[in-house]
């Protein structure tokens, strides 16, 4: 490490570029940096806190010689690839630091191993990990059409798996940091497979029939127990794992039998479907490429002229803060957390720590009308 508050020009240039800025831009319109980059002025600790925090970076790494070594911590397949996105390294950071501390919970608490997690492996069948699937959430296959509402739709399932003992989280920023948003190209979701604390990350920015999809892909990924996440990654080749997950969340969500009712009941009509069904446009119409009513090369078709169609602005208020904070946590976590602290098994400090709410927010969340159900 270098002297107190000597920060080498190198170390600048990565905080700064690992932001996601240009380096001589950023130099430009913020002229202390520029001065420290020269070694015409020496920032204090304070400018030095200021900095890392803007930049999220930790304090620490900004006095090391060279930059540390850092890669995703699971395989997250997205169309650009070959950059490290910190909003999303410090999301799954985040998430595996909640989850180790529940499984060690869990096993102290004498928990036992959820039997379905990497039931089965990458190499499986489809239709043998969507039946897997079926059987552990006992759902029938026409559950989805008989709700109102896609939303409807994703809580009931994101419900299920809940009681199955896999933690649920939705959520659009790192954290709890409003300033720092996930976007649904880099980030649908992810899973990270563990036998005591299975975790799913969906991106609740994206459409409610995008997540809903998600939701099941992911749960295919702990059936094999395979940890990996994904952005936007539709397009003609795509890894094996991610084309078996994909697989079987379509079979999952829509099984032929009824696919091939709601077919003929809407004469092909995709949209007509999708409403029925609570699945994108999309996912109806990979859905006809497999059951084959339709070829791949309409398909594709199909898909990229959709992607060429104006979005609709989404709607939204920001909702009610209690009930956004337990869906980004899961109620689930969030009553281990709290029962851990009541029964004297962790400090204040910590489940501050894991939940990212301090002392009234803390307080407040666990005295609404939301958190036991």
């Amino acid at each position: 490490m270098n002297n107190a508050n000597t920060i080498l020009p190198n170390m600048l240039e990565w905080a700064v570029t690992r932001a996601g800025h240009d380096y001589q831009a950023y130099l430009e319109e913020h002229d202390n940096v520029r001065k420290w980059a020269l070694g015409e002025k020496k920032p204090t600790l304070k400018q030095l806190e200021d900095f890392a925090h803007t930049l999220h970076v930790p304090l620490g790494y900004l006095f090391l010689a060279e930059p540390p070594r850092e890669e995703m911590p699971i395989p997250m397949f997205r169309r650009v690839n070959d950059k490290l996105n910190i909003d999303i390294y410090d999301t799954v950071n985040i998430i595996r630091d909640r989850q180790e501390w529940l499984r060690q919970y869990l096993i102290q608490e004498n928990g036992e191993e959820l039997s379905f997690v990497a039931i089965h492996n990458q190499n499986a069948n489809s239709t043998d990990v969507c039946a897997t699937m079926r059987q552990v959430l006992n759902l029938p296959i026409d559950w989805a059409t008989k709700l109102a509402s896609t939303e409807e739709a994703l809580n009931k399932l994101a419900g299920v798996m809940e009681e199955r003992g896999v933690i649920v989280n939705f959520n659009s920023i790192v954290g709890t940091n409003s300033h720092r948003t996930l976007s649904v190209e880099d980030c649908r979701g992810f899973a990270l497979a563990d036998k005591y604390a299975p975790f799913i990350f969906i991106n609740s920015k994206d459409a409610k029939a995008a997540q809903l999809f998600t939701l099941a892909h992911e749960f295919a990924h702990l059936l094999i127990g395979y940890s990996a996440g994904l952005g936007d990654l539709e397009m003609e080749h795509t890894p094996a794992t991610e084309r078996l997950c994909d697989a079987v969340a379509a079979e999952f969500l829509m099984p032929k039998a009824l696919f091939d009712i709601l077919w003929r009941t809407y004469h092909g009509d995709f949209s007509g479907i999708s409403r029925k069904s609570k699945i994108s446009r999309y996912a109806v119409a990979r859905c006809a490429k497999d059951y084959g009513y339709i070829s791949a090369q309409e398909y594709w078709q199909y898909y990229h002229q959709w992607q060429q169609e104006p979005q609709k602005p989404k709607k939204g208020t920001g909702g009610d803060f209690y009930i956004n904070t337990i869906r980004r946590m899961s109620r689930t976590f969030l009553l281990y957390v709290n029962s851990a602290l009541s029964s004297n098994q962790i400090l204040h400090t910590e489940a501050y720590r894991l939940t990212g709410l301090k002392g009234d927010t803390y307080r407040k969340v666990f005295n609404s009308q939301y958190i036991y159900g």
